[in-house]
């Protein structure tokens, strides 16, 4: 998890989605947070979300089995759905 950086949120979603725990996702209210855009300048805003979808996405590439066992998981409940 130390190395996942930005990929943190996706690495605990898709580790719980594969031990078939439900996550819930919750609003906190009132919670207020700037946006990047509003942080800093448009070119680096695009620059750091640029970064940030590319670690997401490496956090997913490299947990390959947790994303195929949620894949399975979700498959056999469809076709349970079905019958």
């Amino acid at each position: 998890m130390k190395t996942s950086k930005f990929g943190v949120g996706t690495l605990i979603n898709i580790y719980y989605q594969a031990q078939e725990k439900k996550v819930k996702y919750v609003m906190l209210k009132d919670l207020i947070h700037p946006t990047k855009f509003g942080k800093t300048n448009k070119y680096q805003a695009i620059k750091e979300f640029i970064f940030e979808g590319n670690q997401i996405a490496l956090t997913a590439l490299n947990n390959y089995e947790l994303i195929s066992k949620i894949i399975v998981i979700r498959f056999k409940r469809t076709i349970a759905a079905i019958n």
